[in-house]
């Protein structure tokens, strides 16, 4: 699937499954994505502030030049997860799982890392 300059903005797709989708300029501001399984999938350019990825399992996914400010990644099973240029600034972080996760140039200012 590709989704390109959608507003999924406040969009509830918890438990979701998506394998090898690209979100490209797409708004995700407040949505939620609890539980979600997310395998081989590209988040480009897109607006992800105040997004819930709890308990998520975004495996071998990228996040590339989004903004995630104050996004909610608790629990999340980030195993082999790309965050590049990410602002995760005020991001929940606590008992996310990092395994081969990858953080380059991207802002953890002010986050949560209890857990």
């Amino acid at each position: 699937a590709r989704v390109h300059e959608t507003s999924l903005s406040g969009a509830i797709l918890d438990a979701a499954r998506a394998t090898g989708a690209l979100f490209n300029a797409v708004d995700g501001t407040g949505s939620r994505l609890a539980g979600a399984e997310l395998a081989h999938v590209t988040f480009s350019s897109c607006i992800l502030d105040g997004a819930c990825f709890v308990d998520t399992r975004p495996e071998l996914t990228t996040f590339y030049e989004c903004n995630a400010a104050g996004a909610d990644f608790s629990r999340a099973d980030l195993v082999g997860t790309i965050f590049y240029q990410v602002d995760l600034s005020k991001a929940c972080l606590g008992g996310a799982r990092f395994e081969r996760t990858v953080l380059v140039d991207s802002s953890l200012a002010g986050q949560s890392l209890r857990g």
